[in-house]
């Protein structure tokens, strides 16, 4: 049996309760008190600003305001003390790619932040192995593997986050988070695996970039600029730890229908735009990130190191076709 390591989220866990106060102040300013709790809503306001709003409004039986959403929004930044929302990315398809490795065979262990969460991903996907560890602190990913008991057959750096806004607006500390988690926790994670792998004489790593790293987006920040390094880094890592039996591929996803863009994906317009302009004609599915991780760690794709793999509907090569002649 196989075992895979899913490092899930390494973000800032503290931010959430912060961000549940400043909608609940939301629902005070409109007379219906606190609406949201910050233990049993943790979950959603990883999911940003609207998200929590629209929770708020739905347990109002109001799910269908978007109007009082969109005027409430700016004072949830601004007593959130952001000019920014935040949104955690659980990579669209990254728990289905879980649930395809369990059914097929593997021994799941999950690495996130709180010891609630470790507990409910575990049990959500009938007793995958659960670890507390913050890839952002080497001690704590040096213990989690520790915890684990023994060398994973492949492991999948998926922890990531994105603070939206402009550049120039962004504080210091957003561009450090984001480093912080995207690049350097994954980094931290293989670096303290692959040793392991290397003694075994084989393993294989899938890190999770975007395409946003190959054709950055307007007001992500850092999001793009650390996916194209990671996608760098996944080739400087095939080609150092190739000869010594570890395979290093990355998967790009792009407009996927779920995970952090599924709430984007609601709004009919933007769901009609942007499926229509990828050359499928269509959003991806989970399923389809699911569909690579599988088939990247499979017998028959034993000769494929160092490789971006883009599930996008071929849309990150379609520049041209959005620029008519006539």
């Amino acid at each position: 049996m196989k075992t895979v390591v899913f490092d899930l989220d390494g973000t800032l866990a503290d931010t959430s309760g912060d961000l549940i106060a400043a909608a609940n102040a939301c629902f005070r300013d409109m007379g219906e008190g606190d609406v949201l709790d910050a233990k049993t809503d943790a979950g959603t306001a990883l999911k940003g600003g609207r998200a929590m709003l629209r929770l708020g409004m739905e347990r109002l039986g109001r799910a269908d305001d978007a109007e009082t959403i969109d005027r409430y929004y700016p004072m949830l930044l601004e007593a959130y003390g952001r000019e920014i929302d935040t949104h955690t990315v659980l990579y669209p398809g990254a728990m289905e790619a879980v649930e395809a490795l369990k059914a097929a065979g593997y021994r799941v262990a999950i690495f996130d932040l709180g010891a609630e969460r470790v507990a409910d991903a575990a049990s959500a996907l009938q007793n995958a192995v659960g670890i507390e560890a913050d890839v952002t602190q080497p001690e704590q990913v040096a213990a989690g593997f520790a915890a684990l008991g023994e060398t994973p057959d492949l492991l999948v750096n998926n922890a990531g986050i994105v603070r939206f806004g402009a550049m120039e607006a962004q504080s210091v500390q957003d561009y450090i988070d984001v480093v912080n988690v995207n690049l350097l926790g994954s980094c931290f994670c293989a670096r303290e695996i692959a040793p392991a792998m290397m003694e075994r004489g084989s393993g294989h790593i899938i890190n999770f970039t975007s395409i946003n790293g190959i054709h950055p987006a307007p007001g992500v920040g850092m999001y793009g600029p650390t996916k194209a390094a990671m996608a760098n880094m996944t080739q400087a890592m095939a080609i150092e730890w190739g000869p010594k039996g570890i395979r290093v591929n990355a998967i790009a996803p792009g407009m996927i229908d779920a995970g952090m863009s599924k709430p984007i994906f609601e709004n009919p317009k933007v769901r009609a735009v942007r499926g229509g302009g990828v050359p499928l004609r269509a959003l991806g599915e989970a399923a389809d990130i699911a569909e690579a991780v599988l088939f990247l760690d499979s017998e028959g794709a034993k000769y494929i190191s160092g490789h971006e793999l883009v599930v996008d509907g071929g849309v990150s090569t379609s520049v041209m076709a959005h620029l008519p002649r006539e």
